[in-house]
């Protein structure tokens, strides 16, 4: 009697029928537990690659729209250097840099000078009201001297070339090149410079012309943030200098920002595009995506707080 006493008041997980009920609920909780587990691992996985696939398509789309619209803006500068008023004319002796040049300085061809000149400013200003983006134009002969500017109050006419910093003349003499974004002389402006010789109808370069170029078609492109949720961005990181190239979503105007994050990185040793998860330029956590930008020394990143990715998860 005495035994069945203490088997009535035993804890009920010491007797059968509680370890029974133990176990049901451990072979209940324990499946569940795994598809649980299972469940958030293919869900995180899946919102990443998602997420992923999203800033890779963004960072692609601007990569190759931005090219395009760099590649057109140097067909712009080229196109002015083979204008009959700029590079002359074969048989002609009075239009083209080479006779702006000669003249100029000339008191027995100033009229000759006038011609030329005019000529050749009319041209630079048609072309420069046809591009939007072309704020001036600087004519600039086989010397280093600008000989033709549309914008006196900026740049003088007379002024040597190499004062100037952001116009690389020697790159200009030897093709068409896009510099990098910069200050511009007025010490305010954010402006990128394009260089393209001037080539005389006999093979000869006698000059260069530069085009001082805003930055307003590249702002829209990148502040466009589209899909990119409350946290996304996409901003621009020279690849030389590893210096941010234009405003940022979150901080605001950043310019020349040093930039030393995973994507860098990885563009540095050879991976033109790629993505990854990392540590920001804040030192926030963020899925990024990047890609050169094919005819400049531009790196575009796109990226997304992982606060914000993993949200639904």
């Amino acid at each position: 009697m005495q035994s069945a006493h203490t088997q009535r008041n035993l804890p009920l997980h010491r007797t059968i029928q509680g370890q029974l009920i133990v176990w049901f609920l451990a072979l209940g909780v324990i499946p569940l537990i795994i598809v649980g587990v299972v469940s958030f691992s293919s869900a995180n996985t899946a919102l990443r690659d998602s997420i992923t696939n999203t800033l890779t398509g963004v960072a692609n789309a601007k990569s190759a729209r931005l090219a395009a619209w760099l590649q057109d803006t140097g067909r712009g500068a080229q196109t002015m250097a083979i204008l009959s008023g700029i590079r002359g004319s074969q048989g002609a002796d009075n239009l083209g840099i080479q006779v702006i040049s000669d003249a100029r300085s000339n008191a027995e061809k100033q009229d000759l000078y006038r011609q030329a000149y005019n000529s050749a400013l009319a041209a630079l200003n048609a072309f420069k009201e046809v591009y939007a983006r072309i704020d001036e134009v600087f004519l600039i002969d086989h010397d280093g001297l600008i000989v033709v500017s549309t914008n006196n109050d900026l740049v003088k006419e007379g002024t040597s070339v190499r004062q100037i910093e952001n116009i690389d003349f020697e790159a200009g003499l030897k093709g068409t090149l896009i510099g990098d974004i910069t200050l511009s002389v007025d010490g305010v402006t954010r402006i990128f410079v394009v260089v393209t010789p001037v080539v005389a109808p006999d093979g000869s370069v006698i000059g260069v012309i530069a085009t001082r170029n805003n930055l307003d078609t590249i702002n829209t492109i990148m502040t466009d943030y589209t899909g990119l949720g409350e946290t996304g961005e996409t901003y621009l990181v020279d690849e030389t200098d590893h210096l941010m190239r234009t405003v940022t979503r979150q901080t605001g105007a950043a310019f020349d920002r040093p930039v030393e994050t995973y994507a860098i990185q990885q563009f540095e040793t050879g991976a033109t595009t790629g993505t990854g998860e990392y540590a920001d330029y804040n030192g926030i956590g963020v899925l990024g995506s990047w890609s050169g930008i094919e005819g400049s020394s531009w790196v575009l990143i796109a990226e997304l707080d992982s606060a914000e990715a993993f949200t639904p998860v």
